[in-house]
C-alpha cells in the first residue's frame, strides 16, 4: 500500500510491480458451509478459482461449488482461506 501511496502522490498510476494475483489461478478454501459459507462458495466460484470446502456437516448445495476434503488436507493444498 505505501508504494501505491508513493506513486498516487505523483500522479503515477502505473500497475506494474503494485498489481496482486488473480483469483482465477489460486485455490481457495472455505471452512464452515453454513448459510454465510455457502454464499462465499457461490461467489467465489464466479472467478473460476478451484474451490474446496470443510464442515462437519456437509450439505448438498455446496457440493456443487466445491470439493470437501478433511481439514488438513484443505490447509495444505490452498492458497486462500475464509473462516465462516
Amino acid at each position: 500500500m505505501k508504494r501505491i501511496m508513493e506513486r498516487a502522490s505523483i500522479n503515477d498510476f502505473t500497475l506494474p510491480g503494485i498489481q496482486g494475483k488473480e483469483l482465477h489461478t489460486m485455490t481457495a478454501g472455505v471452512i464452515g458451509t453454513g448459510r454465510i459459507g455457502r454464499t462465499v462458495l457461490r461467489n467465489l466460484s464466479g472467478f473460476g478459482c478451484k474451490l474446496y470446502a470443510y464442515d462437519r456437516f456437509e450439505n448438498e448445495e455446496s457440493k456443487q461449488y466445491a470439493e470437501y476434503l478433511p481439514l488438513e488436507e484443505l490447509l495444505a493444498r490452498c492458497d486462500i482461506i475464509t473462516l465462516h
